[in-house]
């Protein structure tokens, strides 16, 4: 149970500090419309879930 409260704390932290991702998704949003910048904000989600999925696979085997 330790490890799963570390890696969540350790993703959230990853996940709220501003990036890269931040960079892109503002530059998507200013240059182009808001709906890039959604589908963009979208994309990395589903990456940032990918990542978190087999994470909690590792930790649970």
């Amino acid at each position: 149970m330790t490890e799963l409260i570390a890696v969540v704390t350790l993703t959230l932290l990853a996940v709220i500090s501003p990036g890269p991702d931040f960079a892109m998704v503002s530059r998507n949003s200013l240059s182009g419309s808001r709906a890039a910048g959604l589908y963009c904000a979208l994309g990395i989600s589903l990456g940032v879930l990918v990542h978190v999925g087999y994470t909690l696979i590792g930790v649970a085997c």
